[in-house]
């Protein structure tokens, strides 16, 4: 929703409820907690709603009333809800965004696996740099088998962030 349709949406309720206008740090909270997200059209029927649920007085912790509105306007119109396209990669071995892979590391004398950003972007990890399946194979990595993959001990080895930074700093990138 825009500012401008939030205020004016806002100005309503306000007016409705007999209450003026809070300051603009206020409105600036409720725009950035609940009012962002919402879609233009959806400001009448949030006014309906919240009239409706709060009919005799003005609603309490406001922001989390605008969200649960947002909500039921989703439930109400579903079909007005945006889904982001799923890229698909062309990469081997890319899952979601990430390879999965090991390579032997003989300072450690065993296999260490990492969590590589594919070229596909669909995972943003910093400024760590995305690979191609090609140059990971080149490097000496290989595909982790499905039945070895693990959760990160962050405890035992620090951030995967980390992992991945020394992985592309091992590779000269």
């Amino acid at each position: 929703m825009t500012t401008q349709t939030f205020d004016r949406m806002i100005k309503r309720l306000r007016g409705s409820y007999e209450k003026k206008m809070p300051d603009a740090t206020i409105l600036s909270f409720w725009y950035d907690e609940a009012g962002a997200s919402v879609p233009d059209e959806a400001a009448d029927w949030i006014y309906a709603w919240v009239k409706n649920q709060h009919s005799d007085r003005w609603p309490n912790h406001f922001q989390d009333v605008l969200i649960r509105a947002h909500q039921e306007w989703f439930s109400a119109h579903p079909e007005k809800r945006a889904f982001e396209p799923k890229r698909i990669c062309n990469e081997p071995n890319c899952e979601d965004g990430l390879f999965w892979v090991q390579r032997h590391e003989p300072q450690f004398g065993y296999w260490a696996g990492y969590a590589i950003p594919c070229i596909c972007g669909r995972k943003r990890m910093g400024d760590i740099p995305r690979w191609y399946w090609a140059d990971l194979a080149r490097a000496g990595y290989r595909a982790k088998p499905e039945e070895e993959f693990f959760r990160y001990s962050v405890r035992e080895h620090g951030t995967i962030n980390d992992a991945v930074k020394k992985t592309a700093d091992g590779m000269g990138w």
